[in-house]
């Protein structure tokens, strides 16, 4: 029915009518399916729901570009200037918009994000509102956040260096800053997040077209924000009563709304590099505050493909490296007597030794070790029946290891089953 309807619409004595009406319709058309981004012009992306789009429609209106066009996409061709993601009206010409896409993106294929809009706007030289429109025609993705262009949502490296590059252009402008002091400025004015140096010189490092220095000279910023910056701004939940709760005009507020309990975890394990879960949850409550429950932390951890179990209730970053002459001190987190218990109760029920990956000889060298010194009796005796000298001692040393077990080894954590067993 609706095919035989189009068909007769198609008539020449009824279709020239139905193309001077859908002409005089064509602004109220673009206006109803457009999004305005700025004074310098709208764009229609290029989606699957483009036909959900259209439907914002009156039904006659869509009617008659069926019929006089078949299908939405060949109205926005005729009707708009065309690009890969969207199409666009602008105020200003087509060749100036599509040269400043152009350059655009073989700018931010150089250089990696965040970039300042000042400049683009300098590179370029167009003004903000078409630097708006032109963000928003070579990748739907990035977003302005304060004077500063990047892809959403914002990723943590990228929010450090926004945060850095404002602190520096604010406090040291033209002077070489050691990183030490940039961290202690940085951690002393944010809570929801820790900076270390290590953290600290990869953000720096990466991002060359925002800092220029080294680890001995220090840093310094190398690429001047818009004006806005050397404004005094007071954070806007503020009542600006009380002088505590004002924020410096270089304060950069993490956008929550694009922030994920994940996000916050990762942030965590990346100072730590290995952190027990009742750590992380009291971290993650203490960056967070009211945003999110604790219960969003083993929400987090389940994600096996950013994170993995170094042993019960131990957590890293997945590509956290765990070789012992690495990570020595990564080991010692396990020197307790509730990760000591775990290993002995687990390896005398036949658990495998590599089942965790920090389950290791070198890690059971060292509980025994540590065990001997500071443990209980009953659990370094436990320790020493499951042990197995062998795997991590040699000569004279495996010999006296090998006696310590022979007198002192005894398992003392034995229980009676809670339910039978039936056979």
């Amino acid at each position: 029915m609706k095919k035989k309807a189009i068909r007769k619409l198609r008539n020449p004595l009824v279709f020239k009518q139905v193309v001077k009406d859908l002409e005089s319709m064509h602004s109220i058309i673009w206006t109803t399916l457009s999004e305005a981004v700025s004074f310098a012009g709208e764009i229609v992306y290029k989606s699957e729901s483009l036909e959900q789009t259209f439907d914002k429609l009156q039904g006659e209106i869509l009617l008659g570009i069926k019929c006089q066009y078949d299908t939405p996409n060949v109205w926005l061709s005729e009707n708009a200037y065309e690009l890969p993601l969207a199409w666009f009206r602008s105020e200003y010409p087509e060749k100036i918009v599509l040269a400043a896409v152009n350059e655009t993106k073989n700018i931010l294929k150089k250089i990696s994000l965040p970039v300042t809009i000042q400049f683009l706007l300098k590179t370029l030289n167009i003004d903000d509102e078409l630097m708006k429109l032109v963000i928003s025609l070579v990748d739907p993705n990035l977003k302005f956040y304060r004077e500063y262009t990047a892809k959403r949502p914002l990723s943590t490296m990228q929010l450090r260096t926004i945060r850095i590059h404002l602190i520096l252009f604010h406090k040291y402008l033209s002077n070489q800053t050691q990183c030490h002091q940039i961290i202690k400025d940085y951690n002393s004015l944010y809570t929801d997040d820790h900076l270390v140096p290590e953290t600290a010189g990869k953000v720096m490092l990466a991002n060359p077209h925002l800092f220029c220095g080294s680890k001995d000279k220090g840093w310094k910023c190398i690429e001047q924000a818009a004006n806005v910056l050397t404004q005094e701004i007071v954070n806007k939940k503020t009542s600006g009563k009380n002088p505590k709760d004002e924020k410096p005009c270089y304060f950069f507020e993490r956008p929550w709304s694009e922030t994920t309990a994940i996000d916050i975890v990762k942030e965590i394990l990346e100072e730590k590099k290995i952190c027990h879960l009742s750590d992380i949850s009291k971290a993650f409550m203490k960056r967070v505050g009211h945003r999110y429950v604790v219960v969003s932390v083993s929400a987090a951890l389940r994600r096996e493909d950013n994170f993995k179990v170094m042993a019960p209730g131990v957590y890293a970053l997945y590509d956290c490296d765990c070789k012992p002459d690495d990570l020595n001190e990564l080991y010692k987190v396990l020197l307790n007597n509730r990760d000591c218990y775990a290993y002995i109760i687990e390896r005398y029920a036949g658990a495998p030794m590599n089942i965790y990956p920090l389950w290791t000889p070198y890690m059971e060298r060292m509980w025994c070790i540590w065990a001997k010194k500071h443990a209980n009796y009953k659990t370094y005796q436990s320790l020493l029946y499951i042990a197995d000298p062998s795997l991590w001692a040699t000569g004279e040393n495996l010999e006296k290891w090998n006696e310590e077990k022979k007198w002192n080894g005894c398992y003392y954590f034995e229980s009676d089953l809670s339910y039978p067993v039936s056979i």
